[in-house]
């Protein structure tokens, strides 16, 4: 399974976290960095693409796709936020196996976000079926093609605004996360 995960400029990311900005950078490079080692160390994950989208996010995901297309075209691929703060290698695991499961009606799966209206996990069966509808109201879209799984809390919340942070905080940061964190926490938030 091919891995692909989408970011924005550092600085642009997670506009909604109300953080000073050197914690602001700190904490989304540290998100990022917990999730591609989630991805690293799953057996599922044969490959992470790291998916710039300066045009967007769903247009970004669709050219990358087409690309994987041509280069691996029978290859399961799943779009994974880089925001998931609690995310681990265990959690990825059972929501990858669950979806694998759910691919066959429509080589399409998705889990919902923690609040229910967005999407944390998009799997399609191979990179010519990934059909991003990321966005407002994204959980209904998806929910349109593709069929809904259900995942562990760790999987399903991202982190857009400080009380996501919190509830993530809860349930357990990866180790970048908790490290930026505790730093801030010494340095006074900076």
């Amino acid at each position: 399974m091919i891995a692909l995960v989408p970011t924005k400029a550092t600085q642009e990311a997670k506009s909604r976290l109300a953080l000073p900005a050197p914690l602001h950078d700190d904490l989304v490079t540290a998100m990022r960095e917990d999730v591609l080692a989630a991805l690293r160390d799953s057996p599922r994950i044969d490959r992470v693409v790291v998916v710039d989208e300066p045009g967007g996010l769903n247009a970004a995901l669709r050219a990358a796709a087409a690309r994987l297309a041509v280069t691996d075209p029978t290859s399961p691929v799943v779009v994974v936020p880089a925001d998931l703060a609690a995310l681990t290698t265990t959690t990825l695991d059972a929501a990858l196996a669950d979806a694998t499961t759910a691919l066959a009606p429509t080589g399409l799966a998705f889990v919902r976000d923690a609040e229910g209206t967005g999407t944390s996990l998009l799997v399609a069966a191979t990179p010519d079926r990934l059909d991003p509808r990321y966005g407002p109201g994204s959980a209904a879209a998806h929910a349109r093609t593709a069929t809904e799984i259900d995942a562990d809390p760790r999987v399903r919340r991202d982190v857009d605004t400080l009380a996501d942070l919190y509830t993530a905080t809860a349930l357990g940061l990866g180790p970048a996360c908790a490290g930026a964190l505790s730093a801030a926490a010494t340095t006074g938030a900076r």
